[in-house]
């Protein structure tokens, strides 16, 4: 088909040559259409607005200027019927890199090149691809430790930042995800009471931060847990999480499960989400920053 392009319902012109005569020239207005775009997978998964995208697929249309040169291919990136780039550009026939906007919200992506759009993903929990998730806001807890303030060691001290270290291990180790996300905002008197940041994970089935809190709330008041396992936080007695984080954690839930298609078999499986997703989070983490296999808790 000459041109290639994009789009749908677009003139066929058929140009035929005349006996005697010069050639005819017949326009069918809305013959055909190319195929629609398809979106396959979306790097990064799951990001925070002002960050970078890239769009993978087939039918984005050619990014050869000479081949788009008298064609109109508007391209547009949208989740759920909203605009969530705030600038498009096409690499090529299978590639579209995105910088979202504040609109930026998670879901199946749709891309429309030239009023033609590609099919709305799925996302659940077994199927991903073609879907992006809106990074979680940090979300920090503080959590008291039944031990002499002084073993926490003075700010700017080696002591103090063994210390740091020591517990960002082991509320990263309780909870299966990244030491980067837990960041210590402050350590302050009251037997040992330890502010601490959690950010939004690396992947789109990363456990929130809300999720990560009330993990750790709930394993910091039983003494069989595995944050009470540890060395260190052993001696820890309490979490206390911000105001609002249960109808943070209720909102997420509803928003899974609209993003399921309200399948019927969500409950019944929501209880092995968690640690199927702190488990992917944690074998991303090992893969992508440390090169080798993780090693069991103590």
């Amino acid at each position: 088909l000459s041109p290639p392009g994009a789009g749908a319902r677009a003139d066929l012109v058929v140009i035929s040559p005349a006996a005697g005569g010069g050639p005819t020239r017949v326009v069918y207005e809305g013959f055909f259409s190319y195929r629609r775009p398809v979106v396959s997978s979306v790097v990064p998964s799951k990001v925070s607005p002002g960050a970078n995208i890239t769009i993978f697929g087939s039918d984005f249309g050619a990014a050869d200027p000479a081949l788009q040169a008298g064609l109109s291919i508007a391209v547009g990136v949208s989740v759920g019927g909203a605009d969530v780039c705030a600038r498009v550009t096409k690499i090529s026939d299978a590639e579209i890199r995105c910088l979202t906007s504040e609109r930026l919200q998670s879901g199946g992506v749709v891309v429309t090149v030239s009023g033609q759009a590609s099919v709305a993903a799925a996302c659940t929990a077994a199927a991903k691809g073609g879907c992006m998730a809106r990074a979680e806001s940090p979300l920090s807890l503080w959590l008291t430790l039944a031990l002499p303030f002084e073993s926490a060691g003075v700010q700017g001290t080696p002591e103090r930042a063994k210390f740091e270290v020591e517990v960002v291990r082991d509320v990263a180790a309780a909870t299966a995800s990244s030491p980067a996300r837990f960041r210590i905002l402050s350590v302050l008197p009251g037997s040992i009471i330890v502010e601490i940041q959690i950010s939004a994970g690396i992947s789109a089935a990363s456990l929130s931060p809300a999720a990560v809190a009330s993990l750790l709330a709930a394993q910091a008041s039983d003494p069989t847990s595995l944050l009470r396992s540890f060395s260190l936080t052993a001696a820890a007695v309490s979490v206390s999480l911000p105001a609002g984080v249960a109808d943070l954690l209720r909102r997420e839930a509803a928003a899974v499960a609209v993003a399921a298609g309200g399948d019927a078999g969500y409950e019944d499986e929501c209880p092995r989400l968690p640690a199927r997703s702190s488990c992917l989070e944690c074998c991303t983490y090992q893969c992508e920053s440390q090169g080798g296999p993780l090693d069991a808790p103590a």
